[in-house]
């Protein structure tokens, strides 16, 4: 015998009714305004007049650690109509530009305006591995960029930096980063090693991450698996194709096709991979609602029960 707080609504159910736990779209995709240039540049010092004392970030045009990523939410309260048909109750929100990107938000689907929806302003700190323009222009030069905050970060916590407090630095996490193929996953994991091994980290994306599963576990490191996998490629029957000697230009030659099968195959499988060898993770949806129900399916032909396809969409 259970009764409701106070403040809660009691709906008297009728008999058909089913009861579950909203999903969570871990990755939702909201328009946002122009995000405004950091206001926090430092001078800079040249190099052609003598060694430079300490790291100097200049313009910070890629790091932008101060911003929260409602504050330039273009909120669409009516768009999320087909994501709540298929259960899905709630929105993480994160932002796009940069290395260093600003705070995540959570917001209810609730079909409200942005006032009423917001879950919680201060999400996770959001890193990418790529600066989309600008400086730094490489991945290298990026690296060394996230190398240096992380390092700066430490020591503003621990006083040994020059200034008291930063407003991109301050406070790093927990933190998300963006990152999908196994090169940038490496990074990620070799950053966290060396530089911040302490800091609690969720890599979203993840479309290799299978592949580091050991690391993914020992780094205590979880993984929001964006489930991108397309569409699974039709057999040479259903595609009606010609043998090698009858193949005309345009078509694929078989390896190609296998190479394309099994890569996607792979990916399907990743997810389940990750979740066999224990590292935390849940999956993300694509961006589109008809495209969830066709990964769902796939996920299933390879062994996924509906218990937990509903489990990995729901944490």
């Amino acid at each position: 015998d259970l009764s409701a707080p106070g403040e809660i609504i009691e709906i008297e159910a009728e008999e058909d009714w089913v009861i579950y736990p909203g999903l969570i779209h871990a990755n939702w995709n909201s328009d946002v305004l122009a995000t405004s240039d950091s206001s926090y540049d430092e001078e800079f010092t040249d190099p052609r007049s003598g060694p430079v004392p300490w790291m100097e970030y200049g313009p910070r045009h890629s790091i932008r650690g101060w911003m929260h990523v409602s504050d330039i939410l273009d909120w669409d309260a009516d768009g999320a109509d087909k994501w709540r048909g298929m259960g899905f109750t709630a929105g993480h929100v994160i932002p796009q530009q940069g290395l260093l990107r600003g705070r995540s938000a959570l917001v209810s689907l609730n079909g409200l305006p942005l006032g009423e929806a917001l879950l919680n302003r201060e999400g996770h700190q959001v890193f990418g591995l790529r600066s989309r323009g600008g400086y730094p222009g490489t991945p290298m030069g990026a690296l060394a960029v996230l190398r240096q905050i992380l390092v700066d970060s430490a020591r503003l916590n621990s006083g040994a930096l020059r200034r008291s407090s930063d407003p991109d630095f301050s406070r790093l996490g927990p933190a998300i980063f963006v990152a999908n193929g196994r090169r940038q996953i490496e990074n990620v994991l070799d950053l966290l090693r060396d530089f911040a091994p302490d800091l609690p980290v969720v890599i979203l994306g993840g479309y290799e991450a299978w592949l580091f599963a050991d690391r993914l576990k020992q780094q205590n490191v979880a993984v929001l698996f964006e489930a991108n996998f397309g569409e699974a490629m039709e057999s040479e029957e259903d595609l009606k194709v010609k043998s090698s000697e009858e193949r005309p230009y345009w078509q694929e030659p078989l390896g190609i096709r296998e190479a394309i099968r099994l890569r996607h195959s792979e990916s399907v499988a990743g997810f389940q991979r990750l979740r066999e060898a224990g590292v935390k993770c849940a999956l993300v949806p694509p961006k589109k609602g008809a495209d969830w129900k066709d990964v769902c399916s796939q996920l299933k032909e390879n062994g996924m029960s509906a218990t937990d396809l509903w489990s990995a969409s729901s944490v």
